[in-house]
């Protein structure tokens, strides 16, 4: 008997399931698509940027010019001028003065930073300033009082567009050293190069070290005084969201902290930072769509007891340089100072020389080609120079065409042995 089968029951949501799963598959194909195209976008973009000819990184030369203009001259003592914390230090205020109601004609005729006791001001001692001795960063830092570098008392922020006129006392000493009033002045060991005091740090200030909680360490760099007393920014003084985005200065491979940067190698074993970063004012620029505030970390050294050996020296006379003249610094004994003058000399002098041609009297040159400091032509009739530079009957010779050796009474001639 045959029997009858009955049919299957139908499986339910089976096109639901064949949907989602294609709904699964279009979104894994699309998220894929998105993730990529996104990676595609950050590449180009980034590949524009860097290929932009707008888009150059900050040209350091011109930083580093800007930066010379507001050491060698005052930028002011009012609104933006007054962010630039190397205000009173400039070139021209430490040898005129900067007197907002004189004529600043007269060279070192100041006395320096004055003792100004502040005990007994409420507003100075509010910030734990005392003296004004105490005192080495005179830019306005926001809304706090600000000093100035040649006026007694203090200013605060409702007064940063007009001048100051309190009384004026000059900081333009007659005298450089690497003291207080002088903060820009580095001090360098002359045996080993080393810097042992770099420019624009105060000792009111303390260690540079990094505070780790111990109670050694320098509370300047979190309390209101310390802003005072440092020209470099304090991590304190810049925080985003609670955060400090500012470093403090690295320390040495020998572990001790001199500054953030080195800027002139010595001859020790260990190397050591010897500049620390300043804000002075520049001009904001920007790049890759942030803005930048330039720092400069100088050292900054005096030319006293030194010799430019760009211009120092002769090759008359064994490059001794025994001279009873004194026109001008070829006259110098270069090799009195280095045992490299020989090859200084010849390198700078169009080449090597032989014996006989280093002892030839020619000023700074050779024979046949052009002797220093004369361009081509003649010089002026009044501009005579005796080119004699050592004790010898020889004088030196000018190149052909100029004007002769003035004349000199009897003995003082150069043609007078010894004179």
């Amino acid at each position: 008997m045959i029997l009858a089968r009955s049919p299957l029951p139908p499986r339910r949501g089976a096109i639901l399931l064949v949907t989602l799963t294609l709904v699964a598959l279009f979104a894994v194909v699309a998220l894929s698509f998105a993730l990529y195209g996104e990676s595609q976008a950050n590449w180009s973009r980034m590949n524009r940027e860097s290929i932009a000819t707008h888009d150059d990184p900050p040209d350091a030369a011109a930083i580093a010019s800007q930066f010379l203009g507001r050491f060698i001259y005052p930028t002011g003592d009012t609104n933006n001028a007054l962010l630039n914390a190397i205000r009173g230090y400039d070139m021209a205020t430490m040898v005129y003065g900067n007197n907002p109601g004189g004529n600043n004609n007269i060279p070192y005729n100041g006395i320096g930073t004055v003792y100004e006791d502040l005990t007994t001001n409420p507003s100075a001692a509010a910030v734990g300033i005392t003296d004004r001795r105490q005192v080495v960063n005179y830019s306005w830092q926001g809304g706090n009082l600000f000093f100035d570098p040649e006026n007694l008392l203090f200013r605060n922020a409702g007064q940063v567009g007009t001048l100051p006129t309190t009384a004026y006392v000059g900081r333009n000493a007659p005298y450089t050293y690497p003291d207080r009033n002088n903060l820009y002045v580095a001090v360098q060991d002359p045996a080993t190069g080393k810097i042992l005091k770099p420019s624009f740090v105060s000792p009111h200030f303390g260690s540079l070290a990094q505070p780790t909680g111990a109670p050694t360490d320098n509370a300047n760099w979190t309390n209101a005084q310390g802003r005072y007393l440092t020209i470099r920014p304090r991590p304190f003084d810049h925080q985003f969201g609670g955060t400090q985005d500012f470093p403090f200065p690295p320390a040495n491979p020998n572990g001790t902290v001199t500054g953030d940067v080195q800027n002139i190698p010595n001859h020790e074993a260990s190397q050591q930072n010897d500049g620390v970063w300043i804000n002075a004012g520049l001009p904001v620029v920007r790049w890759r769509g942030r803005n930048i505030i330039p720092l400069i970390a100088p050292t900054i050294l005096p030319l006293d007891g030194r010799v430019n050996a760009n211009v120092a020296g002769s090759l008359k006379g064994g490059m001794l340089g025994s001279s009873s003249n004194g026109f001008g610094p070829w006259e110098m004994g270069l090799s009195r100072v280095t045992s490299d003058a020989p090859s200084l000399l010849q390198a700078r002098n169009e080449g090597a020389y032989p014996t006989a041609a280093m002892n030839a009297p020619y000023p700074r040159s050779a024979p046949n080609l052009s002797s220093y400091p004369f361009s081509t032509g003649s010089t002026q009739s009044y501009a005579s120079v005796i080119w004699a530079v050592n004790l010898t009957a020889t004088p030196m010779m000018l190149p052909a065409g100029q004007p002769p050796d003035p004349t000199d009474p009897a003995g003082f001639d150069s043609a007078t042995a010894g004179n």
